[in-house]
């Protein structure tokens, strides 16, 4: 595994920060992971019998030297990097793509195929060269996808990869059981927590469907608020944010869609912890970690009825259509009037004996993907 986390999105460091933690705890006595990391201090704590950590400064974006780099241009693949795997006698690459190279056997983790659902979030050179890294898998035969959602887009729009196997990993989030919580006194200290909200922990991309949560606080009593997190900004289109934020000031919801940006993982945890619900109103996801993360803590979550959602199956989940505020509206004045602070402590207190379940069911799975696939299972 070759693993980079710093510049990553969010959802991608904290899927292999469970990965590499639950198998720590977990490990399949016949798959032994190798990562190979240019910072190795960041995932140093996960070394251990069955994890292998390698220092790889050959991972910095920047090549050591100009000729590598025309070298990786002309092959398409990187040479030093593919001696290394070969110098550590690597029998599968896995999540990862070295492109244009068969003499390791690789296994690319490709988690959606958003450019295809909504190629209007992206530009014409980005959705060419998804589809470009994603035409690699046919020279290894297998691909690693995260939902069957995910795996029916490849068959829909891949119809030339019919040869390639789909290996669904269903990831969890049961590492957020191990971080520390604060009290909501101590929430209350640093952040706007002091009456009842509903939590919305997502990036404010477009997709992630913010603005159906504004149009439903609209109808609302205006007791019913809602506190976001997450990143200000939309790389693609850095008009969409402050025009969000205007639709806010104008329809004067400041004061229940309040939206604190990036905050430290221990807090987004402790508040969604003692949030009424969390709220995930997306029009598309890979594999929600939001949905994960309120699945190991048994909290309830209102989601849209999108096709990896209803796959996701949260215990405690209420649906309602993306497209609909009236629908949305509806469930957060149900579920606030239904609140019941005392039910809400007793689903906290069963969350530890669903932990090792949880921990261990993907584990297995995900070993059993790497042996089927290096062809290592008995």
């Amino acid at each position: 595994m070759i693993l980079s986390l710093r510049g990553m999105w969010q959802g991608g460091v904290n899927y292999y920060h469970n990965l590499l933690s639950c198998y720590q705890k977990y490990p399949d006595p016949a798959v032994k992971l190798d990562v190979f990391s240019p910072f190795p201090e960041d995932v140093a704590r996960y070394q251990c019998d069955a994890i292998e950590i390698h220092p790889c400064p050959q991972l910095l974006r920047r090549p050591q030297n100009y000729p590598r780099f025309i070298l990786k241009r002309l092959l398409r693949y990187d040479p030093v990097l593919l001696k290394t795997l070969e110098r550590h006698r690597i029998d599968l690459l896995t999540h990862n793509s070295l492109g244009r190279q068969t003499r390791v056997n690789t296994l690319q983790w490709t988690p959606d195929f958003q450019h295809k659902r909504m190629p209007q979030f992206f530009t014409p050179e980005e959705c060419a060269r998804r589809d470009s890294n994603i035409s690699n898998v046919r020279r290894w035969g297998n691909i690693l996808l995260s939902s069957h959602a995910a795996a029916n887009d490849f068959r829909r729009y891949y119809p030339e990869l019919a040869q390639v196997k789909t290996h669904v990993l269903h990831f969890s989030s049961a590492e957020v059981l191990n971080t520390a919580l604060l009290s909501r006194a101590e929430l209350e200290t640093r952040y706007p927590v002091h009456d009842p909200y509903f939590f919305l922990p997502n990036q404010f991309w477009q997709h992630k469907n913010h603005a159906v949560v504004v149009e439903a606080l609209r109808q609302t009593a205006p007791e019913i608020r809602v506190i976001c997190t997450g990143a200000l900004d939309d790389r693609r289109d850095t008009a969409y944010v402050p025009s969000l934020l205007a639709k806010v000031k104008q329809a004067r919801l400041e004061h229940r869609f309040i939206c604190l940006g990036t905050v430290p993982y221990p807090a987004l945890i402790s508040m969604m912890h003692h949030s009424i619900a969390v709220l995930q109103p997306s029009f598309f996801e890979g594999w929600s970690t939001t949905v994960e993360e309120s699945k190991s803590m048994r909290k309830q979550i209102i989601l849209s009825s999108i096709d990896v959602h209803l796959e996701q199956a949260p215990e405690r989940g209420v649906y309602f259509s993306p497209d609909s505020p009236d629908e949305l509206a509806a469930c957060l004045t149900r579920i606030y009037a239904e609140f019941d602070p005392a039910t809400e402590e007793l689903f906290a207190k069963q969350r530890l004996q669903y932990k090792a379940a949880i921990e261990g069911n993907w584990i297995e799975d995900f070993a059993r993907i790497m042996k089927t696939v290096s062809g290592t299972s008995g």
